[in-house]
């Protein structure tokens, strides 16, 4: 139904100002830029070490237990950067931010996101439907105004694109889950 991208913030005092230039600076410094995510194992995580393994970069990852405490610690310089989605650092402050997909990262889709399941054996006439209303709400106006703020980019694929996405999504997290030796604490 909806996918939020993520966003890479620095503190107000961080030296690269754009995605570019923080890659640049991860690479002439290696394990030395620190990078706060909203949960431990959660997908912001999961996109820094795909961040990481893309860029062939090595970053310092630390784990908050929501959004709010991120963006208390990148706003009190406790943390070199963040990566987020918008709304957990008050999208209204970034209205010009680039998602890591826009800056140099094409293919990058390791978001946070929200879709509908249906039980195995639902009829598929019931799937069909379910996917027709998510399609109609998505097009109305006071839904869209109602998430524009969070930086949701609303969807309204078919059943068999979902199940595609999210087939190739478990294939990624369980590598990098893998690679990264990530563990539920």
């Amino acid at each position: 139904m909806s996918s939020f991208p993520h966003v890479v913030a620095v503190k107000q005092d961080f030296p690269a100002q754009t995605v570019q230039k923080y890659l640049a600076a991860a690479t002439a410094k290696p394990g030395t830029i620190s990078y706060g995510t909203p949960p431990a194992a959660g997908m912001g995580q999961m996109a820094g070490e795909e961040l990481q393994r893309r860029a062939e970069i090595k970053l310092i990852h630390v784990p908050y237990r929501g959004g709010t405490d991120a963006a208390r610690e990148i706003g009190a310089a406790s943390v070199d950067s963040v990566i987020t989605t918008p709304i957990g650092l008050a999208r209204p402050s970034l209205p010009d931010a680039s998602t890591l997909n826009e800056s140099g990262l094409p293919g990058f889709d390791l978001n946070d996101w929200n879709g509908m399941f249906a039980a195995t054996g639902t009829p598929a006439a019931i799937v069909d439907r379910m996917q027709a209303v998510i399609a109609e709400a998505v097009k109305d106006t006071k839904v869209r105004e109602r998430l524009d703020p969070t930086g949701a980019d609303l969807v309204a694929n078919s059943p068999a694109e979902f199940k595609t996405w999210l087939t190739g999504q478990r294939e990624l997290l369980g590598k990098l889950i893998v690679a990264a030796g990530i563990k539920l604490q």
